[in-house]
C-alpha cells in the first residue's frame, strides 16, 4: 500500500468500528450549575478497631448524616503514640452544604453529631 501510494516510510492504518466505539461513549455529561451557597467545612478524627475499614467509616459518615453531607475525604490515618494498642485514628474532612439556604454553624454542627453518634453506635468509632 505504502509503494501503490508513493509513500517512503512505514505507515500503520486501522479499521474502527464506529458504532462499537458511539455505544462504548457512556452517557451524554449532564450539566450542573455551581452551588449557589457556600459550604461548611468539618474536620473530625476517629479512633476505631484497626479492623475497620475506612470505606466501612465512610459508608457510617454518609448514613449518619441528615442530607447536608455533600462530600467525604478522608485525609489521615494515625497508628502512632497516643493511640491504643489495635486501634487507628482516621481523620476525614466533611463538606456540608444546603442547596437552598446558607447554613448556620448550629444546623452544620447537628449534622456532624449527628454523624458522630452513628459511628458510635455502630463501629464503636468515638471522636479522637
Amino acid at each position: 500500500m505504502a509503494k501503490n501510494y508513493g509513500v517512503d516510510a512505514e505507515f500503520y492504518c486501522a479499521e474502527l468500528a464506529m458504532d462499537e466505539l458511539e455505544n462504548a461513549k457512556g452517557a451524554d455529561p449532564e450539566y450542573v450549575p455551581l452551588p449557589k451557597f457556600p459550604a461548611v467545612t468539618r474536620d473530625i478524627a476517629v479512633v476505631c478497631d484497626r479492623a475497620v475499614t475506612v470505606g466501612a467509616l465512610e459508608d457510617c459518615i454518609r448514613r449518619g448524616a441528615k442530607g447536608l453531607l455533600k462530600d467525604v475525604s478522608l485525609f489521615d490515618i494515625y497508628t502512632g503514640s497516643g493511640i491504643p494498642e489495635g486501634k487507628k485514628s482516621v481523620a476525614f474532612n466533611l463538606t456540608l452544604r444546603s442547596d437552598d439556604r446558607s447554613l448556620t454553624a448550629q444546623e452544620a454542627d447537628e449534622d456532624v453529631k449527628s454523624i458522630l453518634e452513628t459511628l458510635k453506635a455502630e463501629l464503636n468509632a468515638v471522636l479522637r
